[in-house]
């Protein structure tokens, strides 16, 4: 069996050359503290959300197929902003609506 197959399976660090234990030691940390940095800025985000007294939903509009963001008032539910908005959720949908016609027919 080769260092690299060792590496890869995540067998003991003993098996690899001081190298290669090295860099694997050192990748593990990297992604533990990008982890932890992530967790981090997660929760801060959210915090400063609540702190504003609004809300975020993500869901899917499943007639034009696009994922939709909305800003909302947490109290009152009324939407701050909707990223695609309303508008352009209708243009795709007339669309994604006139093409499935023209896709729709086989030759």
């Amino acid at each position: 069996m080769n260092s690299s197959s060792q590496i890869a399976k995540g067998e003991p660090s003993e098996l690899l050359t001081p190298s290669q234990a090295i860099v694997v030691e050192a990748e593990q940390q990297l992604e533990t503290k990008k982890k932890e940095e992530l967790y981090h800025a997660v929760k801060e985000l959210n915090e400063y959300v609540k702190s504003m007294d609004r809300g975020l939903s993500f869901r899917l509009d499943e007639e034009s197929g696009r994922q939709v963001i909305t800003v909302f008032e947490v109290n009152s539910g009324e939407i701050i902003r909707q990223i695609p908005d309303e508008k352009m959720l209708e243009i795709t949908r007339e669309l994604a609506a006139s093409a499935s016609g023209l896709i729709a027919e086989k030759i």
